[in-house]
């Protein structure tokens, strides 16, 4: 009798310890930086990230009604930061995928020392260096916003299109500031312009040596290929000097705190490049649902961290599975054809999710457009010529890839 009374227990106790790993949510790591030089973007876009898994559970969830649940943590602009966040999301909290970080270089930190050994998919919503497309990752890295291959083409056709026929480049010294700093240099001496690019490190208290050899032949224009809060330090070091006073800023100082830290009077009518969305119902769903929840926002890579937590969560149904490598097989066959198109939104992810159930492909269609994963984790995308105007952050334009 007391074998069979202790069969019943543990046989019970199977069930409910089953029941529980059913009803368990669904985890998915966020890196985003809150502190450091790109602290200003981190908040947004972790609240798109937000948004996209409270839209999933709002419609009942993966896998037979679990929720998704993200876990968020500080990279704070430091790869030993991030790395450490990392490392505690998969081996501790055991995230099925990872979001984040935002710089390029601590995104391929992140990536050779725990995304990539540990097999676990990872999209970066901001990384935008060419380093990543060549990266030896076992397909476990990719992104949603389009690499600064265009950026940089887009950038110098600006400037070209300005009339500057000279240009000072500082650039931060990572492979984001240097892939960008390099495919601008390239391009815009193909239009016949001349280019001095100077490398700097962040957290400096200054930038007087760097401007001065960046400016040192009067440059038509000084181009920022930083991050805010070092942009905003030598930004202002150029105008108080005389050193320069005509800027062009990218997708890394395009900040509303540097037009408040410089001056919005001092950086009327300057322009900007940034990866940027071609206007659709599905773009204009997102901008409705981002708005009513956390108010407009015109800083850069909201639209594709939401992106990338739509990626990983039609992913996980998809696949039937919260294994982290199940998932990355089933990236690609939900953004991208063929299947039926569905977007962002509370009522676009529920029809996503029962098309899945059904067994019918589908092919999302991003709040930053079309987000197809090539074979290098890829995406093409558009990017936006923007301009400060009353202080404000304006798009003039945006440019197809």
């Amino acid at each position: 009798m007391k074998r069979i009374k202790y069969g019943i227990v543990i046989a019970a106790l199977s069930v409910l310890l089953v029941g529980c790993g059913e009803s368990e949510p669904v985890k998915v790591g966020s890196v985003m930086d809150f502190t450091g030089d790109l602290g200003e973007f981190g908040g947004p876009m972790n609240d798109a990230v937000l948004l996209a898994a409270e839209h999933f559970n709002a419609a009942g969830g993966v896998l037979g009604g679990r929720d998704i649940e993200v876990v968020s943590e500080d990279g704070a602009t430091s790869d030993v930061t991030a790395v450490d966040a990392a490392r505690k999301l998969v081996n501790v909290d055991g995230v099925s995928a990872l979001i984040g970080p935002l710089a390029s270089g601590i995104t391929l930190a992140v990536a050779n020392a725990v995304t990539i050994p540990n097999q676990v998919p990872e999209i970066s919503p901001s990384a935008t260096s060419p380093a990543l497309t060549v990266l030896e990752d076992d397909d476990f890295i990719f992104r949603t916003a389009p690499s600064d291959a265009f950026q940089g083409v887009v950038l110098a056709n600006l400037a070209s299109g300005l009339g500057y026929q000279s240009a000072g480049v500082l650039f931060v010294n990572n492979p984001y500031g240097q892939g960008l700093a390099d495919q601008f240099t390239a391009s815009f001496e193909a239009l016949g312009g001349q280019v001095t690019a100077v490398s700097h490190e962040s957290g400096q208290p200054s930038y007087a040596s760097e401007l001065a050899r960046a400016t040192a032949n009067g440059p038509d224009v000084l181009v920022a290929i930083s991050y805010p809060v070092s942009a905003g330090v030598y930004i202002r070091e150029a105008i108080d000097s005389g050193a320069a006073d005509t800027f062009l800023f990218v997708d890394g100082s395009k900040s509303e705190e540097l037009i408040t830290a410089v001056g919005a009077a001092s950086l009327e009518g300057m322009y900007g490049t940034a990866p940027g969305a071609v206007e659709s119902a599905a773009t204009a769903q997102f901008t409705s649902d981002y708005a009513a929840a956390h108010g407009d926002s015109t800083l850069p890579f909201i639209r594709e961290s939401y992106d990338a937590m739509v990626i990983f969560g039609l992913a996980i149904e998809a696949a039937d599975s919260d294994d982290p490598i199940a998932v990355r097989d089933a990236m690609r066959a939900v953004a991208g054809p063929p299947g039926v198109e569905v977007g962002p939104g509370e009522a676009e992810i529920k029809r996503a999710l029962e098309l899945l159930r059904d067994g019918q492909e589908i092919n999302y269609q991003g709040a930053s457009g079309p987000v197809d994963l090539d074979e290098n984790g890829d995406v093409t995308g558009a990017m936006e010529i923007w301009k400060i105007a009353g202080g404000q952050l304006v798009t003039e334009r945006v440019i197809s890839q």
